[in-house]
This record gives C-alpha cells, sequence and structure tokens, in this order.
C-alpha cells in the first residue's frame, strides 16, 4: 500500500502519469504497463501472480488506478484502447500524500454517488 489509507493500486496513480508523459501523452494500457514494470522494477512474478479470476493481480491494480485518474479528470480515453493525459494530468505531480488525499476524495465521491449526492473531488497540481 501507498500509505495506510490507500489502496494497493494506489502506488500506480503517479507513476501511470509519469509513465504516459514518457510516452508523449498517449499509449495503450500494454505500453503503459510495460513502462511501470520497468520503472518500477516490477518482477516478472509479480506480473503473473493470478486473482482467482485468472486475470494478473498487477494488470488489475493498474486499470483500478487508471479508473481513478479518470473519475479525477487526469486522464481520458479518446479511442478504445487509448489512454491519453488530459491537460489537468499533464500539469499534476502525485506524491503520496496527494495520491492519498485523491483516493480519499474519489472514494468518497463514489460513496456519494450510489447514495444520489455529489462531492467535488480536489487534485492540486
Amino acid at each position: 500500500m501507498t500509505t495506510r489509507e490507500s489502496p494497493e493500486f494506489g502506488r500506480f496513480l503517479g507513476p501511470i502519469l509519469d509513465a504516459l508523459r514518457k510516452l508523449g501523452g498517449s499509449a495503450t494500457p500494454q505500453q503503459v504497463t510495460d513502462v511501470l514494470a520497468h520503472e518500477l522494477g516490477v518482477s516478472q512474478r509479480a506480473m503473473d501472480e493470478a486473482l482467482p479470476s485468472g486475470k494478473s493481480r498487477v494488470k488489475n491494480q493498474i486499470h483500478w488506478a487508471r479508473f481513478y485518474l479518470v473519475r479525477a479528470g487526469l486522464l481520458d480515453s479518446p479511442s478504445r484502447g487509448v489512454w491519453s493525459l488530459t491537460g489537468k494530468g499533464r500539469d499534476t505531480q502525485l506524491d503520496e500524500a496527494r495520491t492519498s488525499a485523491l483516493v480519499r476524495d474519489l472514494q468518497r465521491q463514489i460513496s456519494y454517488a450510489r447514495r444520489g449526492r455529489k462531492a467535488k473531488v480536489r487534485v492540486a497540481p
């Protein structure tokens, strides 16, 4: 986990933004995953670890991180199979504290949405 409050996928939030910057602002999920595995030193063994569904645990976490980044307005998907930084995403740096705050705010937003209310997500660049 990134911090006590953040789920395990939180460790990928900032690195996904960094990987997309490195890849020119947009890329396929596999390209992003390859950069993350290399940059973060994720072993092949870790990449091969599967969930009960048979899907890769690491890839599942990366996709959850992407979901949160989209909800925060930092990423979008202009076409199927492409992840792109938004203007806000290009300018945002996520350290551990900002990552925790982002996850907490988005979890609150999702919880409120389930109850038919709105919550504002705060992301400091």
